[in-house]
């Protein structure tokens, strides 16, 4: 069996499995968030796979697994120290059980499953950077380059949500910090931008950056009109109510943009 053949074997294979056991986690203890993370570790293991297997230029693929790796660890980090951290499951998941009702669970399993499709979309960038030829000087540089800077925004955005949520004194009113002021979803754009990045690495090849491209210009219809955008604002409207209501017409719902209204600097405080 070929290279790519065998690594699309494996994965093929290990992501049902993997996503059953997940699910099975979920039914215990009653947070579907653990999803999240096994999406986030097969993406991360299915392209290393990919790039590992390869054949193409060795500096490409050496870079692309750093990058990939790096994204995996701090992501599947966060989401899980949120969820230790958290004692309620993600709202969007609450809203799922709540919709779903008594079938919830089979619901759910079949939710699980259909992430292990996703995983091979997201794998699409890496399988193609795997068998590509040595880029330009300037590709080398580039892309890691914009991938640090959405890796930063990222962890910026995230850890400026976390503090003004620490703030016993900001419950039930919406976060403005920060990035949060330009941007009401900044960590989804940024994580947008870093998938970005991988293209950069196949502007040499313009038939695989063509099928590449595929993966970021889908995530971006997932996060501005299916699971991202329209399910996160839905729980938050159902939470803070007139004040989320009142972000929303302020504040830029994707791409960071200054707000039609100054927050005050409590709310600009970091």
């Amino acid at each position: 069996m070929s290279s790519p053949l065998l690594a699309w074997a494996i994965i093929l294979i290990a992501g049902p499995v993997i996503f059953f056991a997940a699910w099975l986690w979920q039914r215990r203890s009653g947070d579907a968030g653990i999803v999240d993370v096994a999406w986030t570790c097969m993406v991360g293991c299915g392209g290393i796979l990919h790039l590992s297997l390869g054949d193409g230029d060795i500096t490409l693929r050496l870079l692309a697994i750093a990058m990939l790796g790096l994204w995996t660890l701090r992501l599947a980090g966060h989401i899980l120290l949120r969820m230790l951290r958290d004692d309620e499951e993600d709202g969007r998941y609450q809203m799922l059980r709540s919709k779903w009702g008594h079938r919830a669970q089979a619901k759910m399993l079949g939710f699980f499953q259909l992430q292990a499709l996703f995983v091979l979309l997201f794998l699409i960038p890496f399988a193609m950077i795997a068998y590509s030829p040595a880029a330009a000087t300037w590709q080398i540089i580039a892309a890691p380059t914009l991938w640090l800077l959405a890796a930063v925004g990222n962890g910026l955005a995230d850890r400026q949500l976390q503090r003004w949520r620490n703030n016993p004194a900001h419950h039930g009113r919406t976060c403005r910090a920060g990035l949060w002021g330009w941007s009401r979803h900044p960590n989804y754009f940024f994580e947008w931008i870093l998938w970005l990045s991988y293209l950069l690495l196949l502007v040499h090849q313009p038939y695989a950056l063509t099928i590449a491209a595929i993966t970021p210009a889908v995530l971006l219809f997932l996060l501005l009109k299916v699971t991202g955008i329209p399910y996160t604002e839905r729980c938050a409207v159902a939470k803070r109510g007139d004040d989320y209501r009142r972000y929303q017409q302020e504040v830029s719902a994707f791409i960071p943009w200054p707000s039609q209204t100054s927050p005050s600097p409590q709310e600009q405080a970091l």
